[in-house]
């Protein structure tokens, strides 16, 4: 019996037992490491103004979560972008609220769940020394951290991709039907995030069958896989009017990144204003302007691939040179985002646990390209890493811009640099020291590569400070904004945005004359930045300075002429010229461009009275009730005066009556509202 306990097979199996618990406990030790850190970054960037009141891609993203809550699922056109990441916040406000900081919480356990599967990818691929240091890297490098903390999709795109790259790992080991299908399905809900990736999914599908590692009946069906729950979404699309794989996202921002104005950090078009949905409806008024015809989403995807296209062909010495300097900018060993998602300004000023963490994206991509390098033989699967690290890379350069973007890459880079530790280490035991100079010459030659282009970090401070100073003058804290935006010109005096900021500031404290002229030195250094025209020409208005307003409102609609709001401010000067029919045509023509427009209908409403067409002013006078509810108070309140004054005379008793009750319930203390009320 005593023999049979201490057989050679029982004790292998006893000692591979203890490997095991041994395993598990050091892989949960990093696990716990990485969610007490990400928990803890979350906690500290609370400070920030941000956290609460997310800006550009992160306020669509919540709107759009939040709409899903409210039940509506499916938008009423095309999916406008990859819509599963807004599926995962509009889950989340359904069952909790619309608690950001659960929503963040969530993000860090997803996070934490990316090492894991980071660590499952790195030991298929290596060994489980790879593997430690690979989860071990992941769970304390600041940039994941600091994604995973945004509310952006990129804190679902590593675990997700990272899903697929190991389910495929498992199929090319024993490529059985059902492993392909759950690896295709999760590459298809990855394309739900990024939709690039079936680039990515489809070289690799056509490499394995070349190299026999699966048949061509398997790889069909993983592709079968992949397209199931990217169906639905055709489908909805299709039933929408137009023919959409996921979301038509990809002309606009092909455009975005390759254009005469690019410069590889920030993702600003020409003629477009800056905010996403500003930019989209921008950008299909300005092609529907240039077609002379309505277009589909995907119509208008086209026309901004063929533009770009066109660009590059008339001028492949910019376009090269652009693509080169997203290239090094690709690999610099710098976190800039161009927006509220400026990463090391957040992250160091709100949350001072980075500061504790030593990896920087320099030492990774150093011994990075010393893993793929020494790999290359030795792992005979690290071809789906490496493929997925260059396609992906190569799509960024192509299509996108500044460092955000870079981060799905980070995880599988990090595999390769543990790869790259673990052969360094290695080599030097063994003593072979040409081996090991080679390798420490091929990481100093990547590190100063990553070294090489000059870092932005004057331009990150001032875009960082730029929104802090937003945010302060948007809650009154003027003199705050103009102390934060003085520090940011200091750093960046070319930067128009800091000078129209000021100028904001400045109008708010009731200092007007220097707000012109910052606002006048913002127009000069961006001639064509409609926004700031457009918020110069009120500030004319105010002052009535009708002639220089006019010629502003002009401006904006010789620059813009797809924009409603210079239409609303030249009819405004007009009327305050005495000129009422010029100034009901052009609150008309705002409309056209904008039918939902507040101010140019309720305008439109009160001049049409003055010249007695009380049908247009009625008809005006509705459409400005009915898109009240962003109006100041004061204003809305008048529209509906307006109207039911105007719907009594007509002897439309019980509808005016239903406006009064309308705005009753908004502002029951209201006088004007009682007054109206009291009527009925």
């Amino acid at each position: 019996m005593r023999s049979e306990v201490l057989s050679p097979a029982n004790l292998y199996v006893a000692a591979a037992r203890r490997t095991r618990r041994r395993e598990l406990w050091i892989l949960g030790a990093i696990l716990l490491l990485a969610f007490c850190l990400r928990l803890v970054y979350v906690l500290q960037m609370r400070a920030s103004p941000y956290f609460d009141a997310p800006q550009v891609d992160q306020r669509f993203y919540v709107e759009w979560g939040r709409e899903i809550a409210q039940g509506h699922i499916s938008p009423e056109g095309v999916y406008l972008r990859a819509p599963l990441y807004a599926w995962w916040l509009g889950a989340q406000f359904a069952l909790f609220g619309e608690n950001l900081l659960a929503a963040r919480i969530l993000q860090a356990l997803a996070g934490t769940a990316a090492i894991g599967l980071l660590y499952l990818v790195a030991r298929r691929v290596f060994d489980v020394r790879t593997a430690r240091i690979a989860a071990l890297l992941g769970a304390t490098f600041w940039v994941l951290i600091y994604f995973d903390g945004e509310l952006l999709r990129e804190s679902l795109v590593n675990p997700a991709n990272l899903l697929g790259l190991w389910l495929t790992l498992r199929w090319l080991e024993s490529p059985t039907p059902g492993r392909g299908a759950a690896a295709g399905l999760a590459w298809g809900f990855a394309a739900l995030l990024r939709p690039q990736v079936l680039l990515i999914v489809a070289v690799l599908a056509v490499v394995a069958v070349l190299r026999k590692l699966v048949n061509l009946p398997a790889a069909i069906v993983f592709a079968l896989s992949v397209s199931a729950p990217i169906a639905p979404i055709t489908l909805h699309n299709a039933l929408a009017g137009d023919f959409v794989l996921i979301s038509p996202e990809s002309g606009l921002v092909l455009w975005i990144a390759n254009n005469p104005d690019g410069d590889g950090l920030t993702g600003f078009a020409p003629g477009m204003r800056h905010g996403w949905m500003e930019c989209n409806t921008d950008a299909r008024l300005l092609a529907e302007q240039a077609t002379g015809h309505a277009l589909k989403p995907s119509e208008v995807s086209s026309f901004y691939v063929h533009k770009t296209w066109n660009w590059i062909s008339r001028y492949p010495a910019d376009a090269l040179r652009l693509l080169a300097s997203k290239a090094r900018l690709l690999v610099a060993d710098f976190e800039y985002g161009g927006s509220p998602e400026e990463p090391r300004f957040f992250a160091e000023r709100f949350a001072p646990i980075v500061r504790w963490l030593p990896v920087s994206f320099g030492f990774l991509a150093a011994f990075g390209v010393l893993g793929l390098w020494t790999s290359r033989q030795r792992a005979k699967s690290a071809f789906v890493l490496s493929g997925f690290l260059g396609i992906y890379a190569l799509t960024l350069v192509v299509f996108l811009v500044n460092s955000r973007y870079r981060a799905p890459v980070l995880p599988v880079l990090i595999a390769f640099s543990a790869a790259g530790l673990v052969w360094m280490w290695d080599t030097a035991r063994n003593r072979a020291w040409i081996r090991i100079a080679s390798g420490l010459a091929l990481c100093s030659a990547m590190y100063a590569l990553t070294h090489s282009a000059p870092f932005p970090e004057a331009a990150s401070r001032a875009n960082g400070l730029w929104w802090l100073g937003l945010d302060a003058t948007r809650n009154g804290r003027n003199e705050e904004a103009l102390a934060l935006l003085d520090e940011a010109i200091a750093l960046r005096p070319d930067f128009s945005h800091l000078y129209a900021a000021r100028g904001l500031a400045k109008r708010a404290l009731g200092n007007r004359a220097e707000a012109v002229n910052d606002l006048e030195q913002a127009i000069r250094l961006a001639p064509d930045d409609v926004e700031t025209i457009d918020v110069l020409t009120e500030v004319e208005i105010g002052a009535r300075h009708v002639d220089r307003a006019l010629a502003l409102a002009e401006r904006s609609i010789h620059l813009a002429p797809h924009l409603a709001r210079g239409y609303y401010n030249r009819g405004r000067c007009l009327f305050y010229g005495g000129k009422l029919p010029e100034a009901a045509e052009s609150f008309r023509s705002a409309l056209q461009r904008n039918p939902k427009y507040f101010n140019a209908a309720y305008s439109l409403g009160v001049v049409a009275r003055d010249l007695r067409a009380d049908e247009e002013a009625v008809q005006a006078l509705r459409i400005a009730a009915e898109n009240s509810a962003g109006a100041k108070p004061e204003i809305a309140i008048a529209a509906h005066v307006e109207l039911v004054d105007l719907l009594v005379a007509q002897g439309h008793q019980a509808e005016a009556k239903q406006y009064a009750q309308r705005i009753a319930q908004r502002f029951p203390s209201d006088p004007r509202v009682k007054a109206v009320l009291g009527r009925f």
